[in-house]
């Protein structure tokens, strides 16, 4: 996982036959698996049954980086080793065991920026977003104590524009000598914000021999997403509610092009 250049762990699931991402504001995160939603999909993280925040069964993935986690199985039927409760499927995500590492302590940095020039069309949008990440895994006394930490932060704007051309009325009305048929008004929009993710793991195993293992760790995620609209609106084009000059007409008839003008004291 950690060598994909993916957002999240949702992300890196839709990688694997049968797995689809449902986005979120642009974002992949709820999974559907074998065309059933993500309320009939069990997670576990190391085990453990995940809360959701998504104010309904699914688990919003994009709230698990992908570079703290080490590994994800899917299972598509039921079994005996793991928890019973998805009646899509069950979706385990573990983290990192440090004394499964080669070497006595590695250390790992990465970090990736972007620039998107088309944010500077947008009043108040950031065009720069980054993540960076940090790992630290460790073996000491013999190789019997593994200590684990990991951090990585996701800072990414967003922005988009957006031209909405209003119903068309069924009546035509003279425009030029033509025929026309006449929207009722044009809207214009500007939508920006940013998504920021922290994660944060810590992982301690002791493991004195082959038949005794202690395992405590900890996961957290903090997922921020602001956002704003801005636009304008011209309506009442048709009913007489405007004045259209140098008209556009397409030829099947319909107004695309044009200046719309109020009418003095209306």
């Amino acid at each position: 996982i950690g060598g994909l250049p993916d957002q999240s762990i949702a992300d890196a699931l839709t990688r694997l036959p049968g797995v689809a991402a449902q986005r979120i504001g642009g974002e992949a995160s709820q999974i559907n698996l074998r065309g059933l939603p993500g309320n009939f999909i069990q997670t576990t993280l190391d085990g453990r049954v995940q809360p959701s925040t998504s104010g309904s069964n699914y688990i919003q993935f994009d709230d698990y980086p992908s570079e703290l986690i080490h590994q994800v199985a899917v299972y598509k039927s039921s079994q005996a080793n793991i928890i019973e409760g998805g009646v899509g499927g069950t979706i385990a995500m573990q983290t990192a065991n440090p004394l499964d590492n080669t070497e006595k302590q590695t250390f790992s940095l990465d970090a990736r920026g972007s620039y998107n020039s088309r944010a500077n069309d947008v009043y108040g949008a950031n065009p720069r977003a980054f993540r960076i990440s940090a790992a630290y895994q460790g073996k000491f006394l013999g190789d019997t104590l593994g200590i684990g930490l990991g951090f990585a932060q996701l800072y990414q704007p967003h922005v988009a524009e957006q031209y909405v051309n209003q119903a068309y009325s069924t009546t035509p009305v003279m425009l030029d000598g033509k025929p026309t048929y006449i929207n009722t008004g044009v809207q214009i929009n500007q939508d920006g914000g940013a998504e920021r993710r922290n994660g944060y793991l810590g992982t301690v195993v002791w493991k004195p021999d082959d038949h005794f293992k202690l395992t405590g760790n900890a996961f957290f995620s903090k997922f921020n997403n602001e956002s704003f609209q801005r636009g304008l609106r011209a309506q009442l084009f048709t009913n007489g509610g405007a004045v259209i000059t140098n008209p556009v007409i397409a030829p099947n008839g319909a107004l695309v092009g044009g200046t719309a003008s109020s009418i003095p004291g209306g």
